[in-house]
């Protein structure tokens, strides 16, 4: 045993020495933990420790995963109780003990699952990260009053620490409270919260107020704080800064579903089995500068019962960026076998990604290779206006190959504002895509039995370009059962069932499925696919919440022709680098080097270079060194020659 210790110590010291940018390092603290209630205290308490790279180690990128299953033996937990993650002592260069909540998670209601559920939930943790060093202990509290005999959860936590250089460094971070706060009158929230006077350090170019707010209570006349949506404002200097709802309003497309309880109510920030999501204000900041930061809640008077906030708040204190141009892929929702991502997986049509800009300048263009691994990748250029710590939801033009083979999927930022931007450790981003979409005749019956309130309910077809090729717009009648019948060509698509529309006058809910348990006076439905001889080709829960989106396969999906395999450069005109785009080769052919000569208009060579493609779609070619000017350029690869007008600004 002595041995397998020193040998597992020896490889992880050797990996933390080793890494390299992009590397990342997992560090589990709770691995199947059984938690479960305290119906005397209200909350138990699971302490463990990981070790942490060294102190001085940068990561530019840190996050959480919590995964949850039922515990052995026990069944699910039954009820949506607040979890808190903690990050409690350090040992090592630092030597302290901070109490600071880093995560908060709210349970699900899943008494009646079975031993083969579980979920893994992700916490993006980067501002925390560079207290993760040396030894750190996590403490998870589970709060709740359930039985403890029969119920219970397992729950593993794994940090995942991506090393390099951060978009800035965290210079300080500050916390300003952690609390219960009392709501119900126009006093009470103040008293609790009070106003801040804090020193930004004399490095502080950026300032970041972060939050982590739910609420709770059910008080007269409006059942807050946890059914009704209040405004919150952050008011620095004593001037209004940010306006924002302490509101979740999408816990009806939650992707754990269905839940044994009111799971698809929208809350005061949270849903039933689901992570709660940090709010976060950046404001550019004047090094050394003093401010007031108040933290206000609308006026509200509660008539009885009692309402109050679970607040966290921070003050992230930033340097300058690190980088000029540092663009970099977040996430891949689609396609992507993640349970997370379950709504809209398998997908039909547009790969969906989060882009975020980690560097100081605009981006006012970006290129993107995308594609299953081993296969010929895909260019799309983005244009628009990203500014420096903004990020945006993007859909990329879609890629046929995808559809004919899972594996690896694979997105590339290659340029930014035509040129490579200046850090390429986390350019790329990859996901496993899991199963493909089912196949299905192409005349198939979409078979829809109301309930009481049809107009709730509608649903599109769309082809994989996001074209709407067959649409109900309404149900008319209620408890009557509708036979669409659909014919479509051969292609991909997805069907998006809605239940979002106007609801019942008799009970003013909707973005609750069918059938709920919770809302009898709807009634019961089912949406089912069909053939054409009535057997079944595909069931729907009815208990779905918002919506329902399928994607199929009608026939065998044929990819286009691919073109011959062609060269580009560009920009042109070009100021200091020029983009050779091999994107058309296949990943096979991309096995040489390219030579390129440069000559000025009196036929003089000023440059000669010989440039690796192995492997790499969109190299680069510096010429900032020439001067304005018109010039020959010469490319050669393989067989291939290019020879053009080059304009150097």
């Amino acid at each position: 045993m002595i041995r397998t210790i020193t040998f597992l110590l020896i490889l992880l010291l050797t990996h933390f020495i080793n890494a390299k940018p992009g590397d990342t390092t997992r560090v589990v603290t709770h691995n199947k933990v059984v938690i479960k209630t305290n119906p005397g205290a209200g909350n138990t308490k699971y302490y463990g420790w990981g070790t942490f790279p060294k102190t001085g180690t940068k990561y530019q990128k840190a996050f959480a995963e919590l995964t949850f299953k039922c515990a052995p033996g026990l069944k699910c937990g039954e009820w949506d109780y607040l979890n808190y993650i903690y990050l409690c002592n350090r040992r090592g260069a630092e030597n302290d003990s901070l109490g600071w909540e880093i995560m908060r998670f709210i349970t699900p209601y899943g008494f009646y699952w079975d031993q083969n559920w579980n979920h893994t939930w992700v916490f993006d943790i980067t501002d925390f990260a560079h207290l993760l060093h040396d030894s750190v202990q996590i403490m998870y509290q589970h709060t709740g009053y359930e039985a403890n005999h029969d119920r219970g959860w397992e729950i593993s936590l794994k940090f995942n620490l991506v090393e390099g250089t951060p978009w800035r460094d965290v210079k300080n971070i500050t916390r300003f409270y952690t609390r219960s706060v009392g709501y119900g009158n126009d006093t009470l929230f103040d008293k609790n919260v009070p106003e801040d006077t804090f020193t930004l350090g004399e490095e502080t170019d950026l300032m970041r107020f972060k939050i982590l707010q739910t609420g709770h209570g059910m008080d007269k006349p409006e059942n807050c704080a946890e059914f009704c949506p209040k405004r919150r404002y952050i008011v620095l200097d004593g001037a209004v800064a940010d306006e924002s709802w302490v509101w979740r309003d999408d816990c009806g497309e939650n992707p754990v579903f269905p839940q044994a309880g009111t799971w698809l109510y929208d809350r005061a920030g949270w849903c039933p089995g689901a992570e709660v999501r940090e709010y976060n204000l950046d404001i550019a900041a004047t090094p050394g500068s003093t401010h007031r930061m108040d933290l206000d809640m609308e006026s509200y008077k509660t008539t009885s019962g009692g309402a109050n906030y679970m607040l966290s708040t921070y003050l992230v204190e930033y340097g300058k960026p690190n980088y000029n141009l540092d663009v970099v892929v977040e996430d891949i929702i689609s396609p992507n076998a993640e349970l997370r991502y379950k709504r809209v997986n398998p997908s039909c049509g547009s790969p969906k990604i989060i882009v975020r800009n980690r560097g100081g300048s605009a981006a006012q263009s970006i290129d993107f290779l995308y594609g299953m691994d081993g296969l010929q990748q895909k260019h799309y250029r983005w244009n628009g206006n990203l500014k420096p710590g903004q990020w945006d939801t993007l859909d990329l033009p879609p890629d046929f190959a995808r559809n004919n083979s899972g594996g690896t999927f694979k997105v590339n930022v290659a340029w930014v504002n035509n040129r490579p931007d200046d850090n390429p450790s986390n350019n790329t981003a990859t996901v496993f895509t899991g199963n493909l979409p089912p196949l299905l005749p192409n005349k198939f019956v979409l078979y829809c039995s109301t309930n009481s309130a049809p107009t709730e309910n509608s649903w599109e077809i769309r082809d994989m370009f996001g074209k709407t090729v067959k649409a109900r717009k309404k149900y008319p009648t209620a408890n009557m059962v509708y036979r669409d019948t659909i014919d479509l060509p051969e292609g991909c698509y997805t069907l998006d069932f809605q239940d979002t529309g106007a609801a019942n006058p008799n009970y003013m809910l909707n973005e609750d499925g069918l059938q709920w348990w919770a809302n009898t006076a709807d009634g019961n439905g089912f949406l089912q696919i069909r053939s054409l001889t009535n057997s079944i080709l595909q069931r729907f829960g009815a208990d779905f919440g918002s919506s329902i989106r399928f994607a199929f396969t009608v026939g065998k999906i044929s990819d286009p022709a691919v073109p011959l395999a062609q060269i580009s450069i560009r920009p042109n005109p070009a100021k200091d680098y020029l983009m050779l785009d091999f994107s058309s080769y296949k990943p096979e052919d991309l096995n040489d080097v390219c030579h390129i000569v440069i000559h000025d208009i009196r036929g003089r060579k000023v440059m000669e270079q010989n440039i690796d493609i192995h492997r790499n779609s969109m190299p680069g070619l510096n010429i900032s060194a020439l001067s304005t000017g018109i010039y020959h350029l010469k490319l050669t690869y393989k067989e291939t020659v290019i020879s053009q007008k080059l304009i150097k600004q």
